[in-house]
């Protein structure tokens, strides 16, 4: 309703503004304020606008380019300019085909008369051939590489809680599935394993004192998990995780980076939902809950460093913002986009956020692993291209190399974000509605 509301209201005010426009090129623009739609249900629904024009348009990569310039608003904008482009030059076909059936031939004696249909379309194909210019530029520089990192990403479909976790038992951690898929990963001699899920069922802790708890809240402590990784993980061999920490009294959501059976490195998400990463307070006083427990958020964006490899990561529904993304890869080599759509017993979160994770490359210039538990999972590059991929459905081991140049780029849109290309749109609005 909320998303008919709006492109609704949108829709009426783009008509009346059409009325207010004299030449195919003001008219392709104007028809371009569709995709504040983007900007607006993206921000009202905190990012979860799967609507979004700018997914219909990522596989193709001059269109995509653009994300590092404008972000996801401009592959949005440039997708209904396009089209819009199209209909004039279909428009001006058919008036020709008309007004040769009425013998009109006063037009056609204009110099140039037929070009003003066709300005939109031409300025469209110069536009996609600027926007590849970034995708050649990188492209031309992969070969000062500075370092590569070999990856091996767990995908698994098990969705059965009594194999999918393990358990402390007599003082030792065991989960017999996760060990088998560690084996079959090790084989690969992988630097990093990332296994996109929490192997207990809780939380991790400094002990497992549970006596403050009505329940077994606490299902490990950092000690006995670190034992059981250094026995079951080669000592080279960086291993990453996602779960829920107890750190100080405050819950955590986050990514851990294990070596040789030692913390060595994490990061807490920084963007919790409501209802999804804790309960807000006015819906507990009605008695309503929706977490186990309550998250805190983080405030850290420093990469964690492995192998002389800087790291910047994304927990779940990170991936979906641009500013997080931007904030914890500025300082990074390469991000690691780790979540799980478990909720779905469907494809298409993971379809949708394996697409941002590829805006999320092309707007950073940052090459980055898309690591799903059940799928799909990606190696994709800096220029969003995906190298690797294991789809939705299949479980086992997606193994690649990612190389990574010297320097650390910083993108057009890293530096002005969308503000820019909205004061834009809206500089040109003023201009239509009050010129005389």
């Amino acid at each position: 309703a909320l998303s008919s509301a709006v492109i609704g209201a949108i829709s009426v005010f783009t008509m009346y503004l059409r009325k207010k426009v004299h030449t195919p090129l003001e008219r392709t623009l104007v028809s371009g304020l569709f995709s504040i739609i983007e900007w607006v249900l993206g921000t009202l629904l905190v990012g979860f606008n799967y609507s979004s024009l700018s997914y219909a348009a990522v596989h193709f990569s001059p269109i995509r380019a653009a994300a590092s310039i404008g972000g996801a608003l401009l592959v949005a904008f440039i997708v209904v300019f396009g089209n819009v482009a199209l209909g004039e030059v279909l428009l001006f076909l058919e008036q020709l085909k008309s007004s040769k059936n009425t013998k009109d031939t006063v037009t056609q004696k204009k110099k140039f008369w037929w070009l003003p249909s066709f300005i939109p379309i031409i300025l469209w194909v110069v536009m996609l051939l600027v926007f590849s210019l970034p995708n050649i530029l990188f492209k031309n520089n992969s070969d000062a590489v500075k370092s590569s990192i070999s990856i091996a990403v767990i995908q698994d479909q098990d969705r059965d809680i009594e194999s999918v976790f393990g358990e402390v038992i007599d003082g030792a951690f065991h989960s017999i599935r996760l060990e088998s898929r560690i084996q079959e990963a090790g084989m690969l001699n992988p630097d990093i394993i990332i296994y996109p899920f929490s192997p207990w069922s809780g939380v991790i802790s400094d002990t497992m004192d549970n006596t403050s708890f009505n329940k077994e809240v606490i299902a490990v402590d950092f000690k006995t998990f670190g034992a059981w990784l250094k026995a079951n993980v080669a000592p080279e061999t960086t291993f990453v995780l996602w779960g829920t920490a107890l750190r100080e009294g405050q819950y955590v959501n986050e990514i851990e980076f294990w070596k040789n059976g030692e913390l060595v490195g994490a990061y807490q998400k920084r963007k919790i939902f409501p209802f999804l990463d804790y309960t807000p307070m006015w819906a507990q006083s009605m008695g309503i809950y929706s977490t186990p427990f309550d998250a805190t958020a983080g405030t850290s964006t420093r990469p964690v460093e492995i192998n002389g490899v800087t790291i910047g990561s994304l927990v779940c529904s990170e991936v979906m913002d641009p500013l997080i993304a931007w904030e914890n890869a500025r300082n990074a080599d390469i991000v690691f986009a780790v979540g799980s759509e478990a909720v779905f017993t469907n494809p298409l979160a993971g379809e949708f956020n394996l697409i941002n994770a590829q805006l999320r490359a092309t707007e950073t210039r940052r090459p980055i692993i898309r690591a799903n538990k059940l799928g799909p999972s990606a190696i994709i590059d800096s220029n969003g291209v995906i190298i690797e991929k294991m789809d939705y459905g299949e479980s086992g081991i997606l193994f690649g190399k990612i190389e990574m140049g010297k320097n650390k780029p910083e993108t057009l849109y890293g530096r002005v974000g969308d503000y820019a290309l909205l004061s834009l749109f809206t500089l040109y609005l003023v201009f239509i509605l009050y010129r005389k």
